[in-house]
């Protein structure tokens, strides 16, 4: 799971400390996941003003994340749903729900609210939660 603003970091900036997942996700060794929900937050932060996008820059945004990603359907979950933690950005609850959910090992955010649940996700989900820079590279487990 990557949420939007590690997406812009990736895409957007070309930020250095994404590299390793950059190359993750291009080698087939990452698959990240969306679904409607996390796809509507991507455009919202696509139209923020202070980024200052042209359409042009905003499609192209969205074609290349599209090619990364595997969107999942609402129903389409790995199981019923556990009792998720509730993180205290309401935006971003919507990337732990679909990580928890999907059983991904990796959440990719530089969001605290985010950040402050990585020990608990960790030991009740094996859900890593964490900025990319500090991505255990050497994990070989299922990657989402």
């Amino acid at each position: 799971m990557i949420d939007s603003n590690v997406w812009l970091d990736l895409l957007l900036f070309k930020d250095p400390r994404c590299a390793a997942l950059r190359l993750a996700i291009e080698r087939g060794d990452l698959q990240p996941l969306s679904n409607a929900d996390c796809q509507s937050e991507w455009l919202r932060v696509l139209h923020y003003p202070a980024l200052s996008l042209s359409d042009d820059q905003r499609a192209g945004l969205i074609t290349a994340q599209a090619d990364w990603v595997r969107l999942i359907a609402s129903a389409d979950t790995a199981g019923p749903r556990p009792a998720n933690p509730r993180c205290r950005d309401p935006d971003d609850q919507k990337f732990l729900d679909l990580a928890v959910e999907q059983r991904a090992n990796f959440l990719f955010s530089r969001d605290r609210a985010l950040l402050r649940l990585s020990r608990r996700c960790q030991n009740a989900f094996q859900l890593w939660i964490g900025v990319p820079q500090d991505w255990p590279t050497d994990h070989h487990a299922r990657l989402y």
